[in-house]
């Protein structure tokens, strides 16, 4: 089985939790099937949307360059469509039977829409509330628990 993960970062340049649980997870599943890892790094001196191959993990590890010096709006941050031209491109490239996303922060949220246009199943573990929160955390400007998005609430 060819297993795609996806991650918004990956160590040891990012190492927040979603991070080392994809890498953990990644190399786990590397033991019995074929696993390619797509990352966003942010190399200012590389060209916008690249590709580089890191090696030295037992699955291929792809690195998407997006470091948002070319964003022409907030609709672009979460959603870009050079991204997911670059993104498409690899999926036909890779051919997942399987993907896995964890943190779709600095890719795109296109992403789902092209797995699913292949027809490859996605499993989706939701490290925070990123698609519901633009903080991520659910958490107000006191660092109170917020009860989800709203107007009043999101526009403070």
């Amino acid at each position: 089985m060819r297993v795609l993960v996806v991650a918004h970062g990956f160590p040891p340049a990012a190492a927040g939790g979603a991070e080392i649980y994809a890498r953990a997870l990644a190399r786990e599943l590397a033991r019995e099937d074929e696993v390619v890892v797509i990352a966003r790094e942010a190399r200012p001196e590389l060209p916008e949307f690249s590709l580089r191959e890191q090696t030295g993990e037992p699955f291929r590890l792809v690195l998407v360059n997006h470091t948002y010096r070319d964003t022409r709006s907030f609709r672009d941050t979460y959603r870009d469509p050079r991204m997911g031209e670059r993104l498409a491109g690899l999926l036909d490239e890779i051919r997942p039977d399987l993907a896995h996303l964890h943190h779709l922060t600095n890719l795109t949220t296109d992403l789902v829409e092209l797995l699913a246009s292949r027809g490859v199943p996605i499993v989706f573990t939701l490290h925070d509330y990123w698609l519901l929160c633009q903080r991520g955390q659910l958490l107000d400007l006191e660092y109170r628990r917020c009860p989800g998005p709203s107007q009043a609430g999101c526009a403070r």
